[in-house]
């Protein structure tokens, strides 16, 4: 009894309104569940916000554990809150309560709301469902690692605001089913991609986390003019178009221009994320250039700018500015591409 005692002391102590966490690494009880919570430096600064990332993780394993694969992202402004569940696996009253810890980090701690992301690995993911869909956290993404959407109803706020990664191994038994959360999901969130890392099983994909953490960011609205991820990118203008003219059938080049004083987020968060512009832009060279470096002749003014270059050197289409349309840019894409069909099979 005594000893119940204490832990309630301690649970009510550290969900108290004042309770706030220090910069760095700290390991509680909420909510019955032992919990890691890292913590960006800088947060008493007045006006200081952070994002906040929930992870939930695989069977056997801990929060405690798991949160050591992210412990660099505080350095970006990610609070981390990883809790672990009481048995092997994650339950339902586990789950619940884990929700029940995000909201009590949101309440004191200064959590922007508009940059909530939740990540399950393998059991995590599988019960991450109930996280990505809370109507409490509603958050930008949601990304599932060895494991994939398991069904459900999407809240109709997802569709213009939730985006949704599924990560894993090429060789994982799991990695049928991040497949299929892009075709689950198409339609009913903002964006929806899988990745899979080569000859890799079951694990936690190391190789894709570079890109994990470029997404997350973009998701919230995170923007650096030419930092980009969505293709390839090749440095060498002439080379790609050169790569592209000896080809039989149709074949062009992606070109995209950038200035550093840039400040149209939607061209790399969304027009270049586009499942489309993806599709027909992946199928010929994609260069990315800084508008000192491009040759005069493509007549670049204005930037962000988007070129679709001929096999012949010459420009088919120029978009720029804040207003560029992702179905307008795909369609341009498509009418070089090599394979036009809007999906495979």
């Amino acid at each position: 009894m005594r000893c119940s005692l204490v832990l309630l002391f301690l649970i009510a102590a550290a969900t108290a309104d004042d309770a706030r966490y220090p910069a760095g690494r700290s390991e509680v009880v909420l909510e019955g569940l032992k919990t890691a919570v890292l913590v960006p430096e800088g947060l008493e600064e007045q006006g200081k916000t952070c994002s906040m990332i929930v992870l939930l993780h695989g069977n056997g394993d801990s929060g405690i554990n798991l949160s050591r694969s992210l412990a660099a992202w505080p350095q970006d402004g990610y609070l981390i809150v990883a809790p672990s569940a009481r048995q092997v696996s994650w339950s339902k009253p586990d789950v619940d309560a884990a929700l029940r810890i995000a909201q009590h980090v949101m309440t004191v701690m200064p959590v922007d709301p508009d940059k909530i992301h939740v990540v399950g690995f393998s059991n995590g993911g599988w019960n991450l469902g109930p996280l990505a869909t809370s109507e409490v956290l509603k958050p930008v993404s949601a990304t599932w690692i060895a494991a994939g959407y398991s069904g459900g109803s999407m809240p109709k706020w997802a569709k213009k605001r939730l985006g949704v990664l599924a990560l894993t191994g090429a060789q994982d038994g799991n990695a049928k089913h991040a497949a299929a959360t892009v075709p689950a999901l198409m339609g009913k969130v903002r964006s929806v991609e899988a990745r899979f890392q080569p000859n890799l099983g079951h694990k936690w994909p190391r190789e894709l986390i570079p890109y994990m953490r470029w997404w997350v960011g973009s998701r919230e609205g995170r923007y650096v003019p030419g930092v980009d991820m969505n293709f390839d990118w090749e440095e060498d203008l002439d080379a790609a178009v050169a790569k592209v003219a000896g080809r039989k059938g149709r074949g062009g080049v992606l070109l995209y221009v950038y200035s550093d004083k840039d400040s149209a987020p939607h061209v790399q968060n969304d027009v270049l994320m586009d499942p489309l512009v993806r599709r027909f832009g992946k199928q010929n060279p994609a260069v990315k250039q800084n508008v000192t470096d491009v040759d005069a002749k493509y007549k670049v003014t204005a930037t962000p700018a988007l070129l679709v270059i001929g096999k012949d050197g010459k420009v088919k289409k120029h978009y720029a500015g804040k207003k560029i349309k992702a179905s307008t840019f795909a369609k341009a894409l498509r009418a070089v591409a090599p394979n036009k069909k809007l999906k495979d099979g």
